[in-house]
């Protein structure tokens, strides 16, 4: 259910007929902020809209913040989870990569969860995500990797069922915020 604060509609998606919709400040399982993605289905008449699922990271401690930015394509979701901690890295973020019917008939089952192998933190990985077909693009807007706080943004490519880092580009001040890609072609956005 929707609760006040959620957030609900932070972020939105739509592929054919498939909505997702993050709240990333939903309380989940008792976690505080965890936050979750909900992909909803057409029902019977245009102003129906049925629950197909709610995703959310298990085994997470507390504020994830998942859902900030969320992305579909094809059989592939993607949400990301900015203010995730990773390993000993406050706030490095995440992304996670659902994958339709996997774990049964229109399931929505994790496929992987992504992390920057350079990540550190505070770099906010997964703040904007996108993906088209077989490529992924998340934005890390505080990444640190060269200056401060310049920004970054990831390139996956699938290969079998792995996504695997295809190249990173870094910004000159607070880069990612925003991101999109289709096909070939991907938009960074650099607000600042």
């Amino acid at each position: 259910y929707i609760a006040a604060g959620d957030q609900f509609g932070t972020s939105l998606a739509l592929d054919n007929s498939l909505l997702v919709v993050g709240a990333p400040e939903k309380n989940t399982n008792g976690i505080t902020e965890l936050g979750a993605a909900f992909v909803f289905a057409p029902g019977a008449s245009i102003n129906d809209w049925i629950e197909q699922a709610m995703l959310y990271p298990q085994g997470v401690a507390d504020y994830a913040m998942f859902g900030k930015d969320v992305a579909i394509s094809g059989q592939f979701i993607v949400a990301g989870a900015p203010v995730l901690d990773v390993s000993s890295n406050s706030l490095q973020g995440a992304a996670f990569v659902y994958q339709r019917h996997l774990g049964g008939w229109n399931n929505w089952g994790l496929l992987q969860e992504i992390n920057n192998i350079n990540g550190a933190e505070s770099d906010t990985f997964g703040t904007a995500v996108g993906v088209s077909g077989d490529r992924i693009v998340i934005g890390a807007y505080q990444d640190d990797f060269i200056e401060q706080e310049q920004g970054s943004a990831h390139v996956y490519a699938i290969q079998g069922t792995d996504w695997y880092i295809h190249t990173s580009l870094y910004g000159d001040d607070s880069m990612n915020q925003t991101v999109d890609v289709d096909g070939d072609w991907m938009a960074v956005g650099m607000p600042w």
